[in-house]
């Protein structure tokens, strides 16, 4: 497996290197952050895990506090639904307004993106 006469080992590839979790730089704040929001595995969303978590912890410490969450969850998910459309209405709004302010310098021939840089 490693005599003298072996050759080194090959470098590791992923099968599917589209499907492997990468780290990548955001965008000029010098961050990392992990690709993919779900475990490549299981699919489990590990948000979804840590809530299960925190309300084990609370069912221990105050059970009558959990059982509560677990009713109003529901409500509180209902009454948050406007805000939630609300908020795309306005994200679609300022997109607009950014394609319009931005149409002349794209007539021009400006892209905006890494295929500006590459050209």
């Amino acid at each position: 497996m490693g005599g003298p006469g072996a050759e080194p080992a090959a470098e590791f590839r992923p099968a599917k290197p589209h499907e492997s979790i990468k780290m990548k730089a955001a965008a000029g704040r010098g961050i990392a952050y992990e690709t993919g929001r779900r475990c490549r595995q299981s699919g489990v969303s590990v948000k979804f895990l840590l809530v299960v978590v925190a309300w084990c912890l609370l069912f221990v410490f105050c059970s009558p506090l959990a059982v509560l969450a677990i009713l109003l969850w529901p409500l509180l998910w209902l009454l948050s639904l406007p805000f939630r459309l609300l908020s795309i209405v306005f994200e679609a709004l300022f997109a607009l307004f950014r394609a319009a302010l931005l149409l002349p310098a794209r007539l021009l021939g400006y892209r905006d993106g890494p295929s500006a840089r590459t050209r």
